[in-house]
């Protein structure tokens, strides 16, 4: 684990175990709440960030319901998990076929934590200037934590350098959620896999999306790139 101080009280710790992916759980510091974002792929991850701030209030948020944002909640059994009420019905669903396919990059409990905080539109932390915007695209469960201290903007999945992951139900949904981006007063963006994005890079996201739904005949270069295309026109 890499941690990366991005502000005072804003750090972002960079985890490689998924390979070629990175991943990054976001953590701000407000007052005496440490607040998580994301919680990647198992309690004793989250175990790691407890020993590093143990005399603090933790508030954790889930972006979406993919295995590697939520198995860490683990380690939070008594503490509120916020997200959005489409990401505990999601886990319910795809819970027990995602940990078939992924349990080699578990570490820690195998238990399942589901959310108990729901946002349907927004929620606002008004004395840490946090707030929650139900934000779909990459799934239909997403949610992005804007902060407005910084005029900064983790977005999860939704954001993504070379090429962003499709659910091909929502491309105009998706297409929705990026314009709004575009319109929020931001000044930074981070992804769950990427770290500082632009408006410029929402704008050639975008871009691709109304390629796809064209039905553009797109080819890239990078293997890893390419089969992530065509996972997207399935």
């Amino acid at each position: 684990m890499n941690k990366i101080q991005l502000a005072s009280d804003v750090y972002a710790l960079e985890y490689d175990e998924l390979t070629p992916y990175l991943t990054y759980v976001y953590l701000i510091i407000r007052d005496n709440t440490l607040f998580i974002i994301d919680t990647f792929c198992g309690s004793d991850y989250m175990e790691e960030i407890k020993q590093m701030y143990p005399d603090y209030d933790y508030c954790v948020m889930n972006t979406h319901y993919h295995f590697d944002h939520i198995w860490g909640n683990a380690a939070f059994k008594a503490e509120e998990i916020y997200a959005h009420p489409l990401c505990k019905e999601a886990i319910l669903r795809h819970g027990e076929e995602d940990y078939l396919k992924n349990k080699q990059f578990l570490k820690g409990k195998k238990e399942i934590v589901y959310p108990s905080r729901f946002v349907e539109d927004h929620f606002f932390f008004k004395e840490a200037e946090i707030e929650l915007i139900y934000t779909p695209g990459h799934s239909e469960d997403g949610i992005s934590i804007y902060d407005h201290k910084h005029h900064w903007l983790f977005a999860g999945d939704n954001l993504e350098k070379p090429i962003i992951q499709l659910d091909r139900q929502n491309l105009s949904v998706y297409r929705d959620t990026l314009k709004r981006y575009l319109q929020l007063p931001i000044n930074r963006f981070f992804g769950g896999h990427t770290l500082n994005l632009t408006k410029a890079d929402i704008q050639l996201m975008i871009r691709y999306l109304d390629q796809v739904e064209s039905g553009e005949n797109l080819y890239f270069e990078d293997p890893h790139v390419q089969a992530i295309h065509l996972k997207n026109l399935m």
